[in-house]
């Protein structure tokens, strides 16, 4: 009996640390407290606003050739081939301006992501070092968690090192 209390004291500790430290982080609340977040929601913004005039320009030239060759068909002005051609025309330009919207939107896309992927990687860094440094086997993302009853939230200490 001594030796099986023996071998208990002695395994014990053992157990004890073997447990994993686990703990919490929400991504969301420390993405938008980054002020490289401001700075590339701002960027995305002004790219997007920039890349929404050139379109509208756009649409507002083929609105004016419409009027143009429409006053002209109204007016008899036009041979019937040459009303297929402005019509070819138009089709082409109506093509030309919806492939260029969707050119800015994968500009977009691209821009978040190489944005937003910068953003990421400074986080897994402090992320990391924290981790490290404080003993966690494990930081989830809160908001990836369908359910946790514990572990230890690290929002704010991980806010800390990134404010440094």
């Amino acid at each position: 009996m001594n030796r099986l209390i023996t071998l208990l004291f002695l395994v014990f500790p053992i157990l004890l640390s073997a447990q994993q430290k686990i703990g919490h982080i929400d991504m969301d609340k420390v993405v938008s407290a980054m002020p490289e977040y401001k700075v590339a929601q701002d960027s995305m913004q002004n790219v997007s606003k920039s890349l929404q005039k050139e379109l509208m320009r756009e649409q507002e030239t083929i609105k004016v050739y419409y009027n143009e060759v429409m006053t002209q068909v109204q007016g008899g002005l036009l041979t019937p081939v040459q009303q297929q051609e402005a019509e070819a025309k138009l089709t082409s330009m109506q093509t030309g301006l919806e492939q260029k919207g969707r050119e800015f939107d994968a500009k977009l896309s691209q821009l978040e992501a190489d944005l937003m992927g910068e953003i990421q990687a400074k986080i897994g860094d402090a992320l990391i070092l924290y981790g490290r440094e404080n003993g966690f086997s494990y930081i989830l993302d809160l908001n990836q968690i369908m359910y946790y009853g514990g572990g230890i939230d690290v929002t704010s200490e991980v806010m800390a090192i990134l404010n440094k």
